[in-house]
C-alpha cells in the first residue's frame, strides 16, 4: 500500500513501517532546531530548562498566594466598590462594617466571628426593605426557589434579605467579586419580587 501525504502529515497502512529521518540543524549555538518530516520543532538546551521550571513555580506560588481573607478589609471594600458605593465603617463592637449602595438600595456588610477587629472569618450581607410588608407566603415562596439570598420578615413586618460570605482560609479575588455580583443580582431580583414580579 502506498503512503499518502495529507495536509502535511504522513499516513501509512496498518502494519507498515515508514522510516522518518530526523536532523538537527543549528541556527543558534544554544538553540538547535529539530526537523521531523515536514514539521519543525524548536528544542532547548538542558541549561535553559531549570529556568523555565523556576519561573513556572514562581508564577504558581504567586497565584496561590493571591487570596483574600477577613484581614484584607481594604481589598474587600475595593471589590465592593465595583458594584456600587461602599464605605468602610465600624460596628459597635469595633469590627469592620461596609455600608454600601446598589442601585436605590442600601446594604450592610458585617464582618463577623472576628478574633481581632481585622481578623474575621466571615461576612454577613444584609439589606432591609422598608414598608414592604410582605406576607409569610410570599417570603416562603422566595426562599423555596432560591439557593442564595435568604429572605425573612423583620420585627417591624418589613422584608429583609441576607447572604453570607465564608472567608475562612481565604478566597480568590475573582471568587469574592463573583459573590458581590451575586449579591447585587439577589437585591435586584428580590426588590422586583416584592414589587410584584414573580421570582425567577
Amino acid at each position: 500500500m502506498r503512503a499518502q501525504k495529507k495536509r502535511g502529515r504522513i499516513s501509512i497502512g496498518p502494519g507498515e513501517a515508514f522510516p522518518i529521518r530526523m536532523h538537527f540543524v543549528t541556527f543558534h549555538p544554544d538553540v538547535p532546531i529539530l526537523l521531523m518530516g515536514d514539521q519543525t520543532m524548536r528544542t532547548l538546551p538542558v541549561t535553559v530548562i531549570p529556568l523555565f521550571l523556576l519561573l513556572s513555580t514562581t508564577v504558581q506560588a504567586i497565584e496561590t498566594s493571591m487570596v483574600i481573607d477577613g484581614s484584607d478589609v481594604d481589598a474587600i471594600v475595593e471589590i465592593a466598590r465595583n458594584y456600587g458605593n461602599a464605605k468602610l465603617e465600624a460596628q459597635s463592637s469595633g469590627n469592620p462594617k461596609i455600608t454600601g449602595r446598589i442601585g436605590n438600595f442600601t446594604y450592610y456588610a458585617y464582618f463577623q466571628n472576628c478574633s481581632t477587629p481585622k481578623s474575621c472569618s466571615d461576612i454577613n450581607l444584609y439589606s432591609g426593605f422598608l414598608n414592604s410588608k410582605p406576607t409569610e407566603e410570599k417570603i416562603n415562596a422566595w426562599n423555596a426557589g432560591k439557593r442564595f439570598g435568604r429572605a425573612y420578615i423583620d420585627p417591624d413586618g418589613d422584608a429583609a434579605l441576607e447572604m453570607d460570605i465564608n472567608l475562612k482560609n481565604g478566597v480568590s479575588p475573582g471568587n469574592l467579586s463573583a459573590t458581590f455580583a451575586l449579591w447585587r443580582l439577589m437585591i435586584t431580583q428580590f426588590s422586583n419580587y416584592l414589587a410584584g414580579t414573580p421570582p425567577r
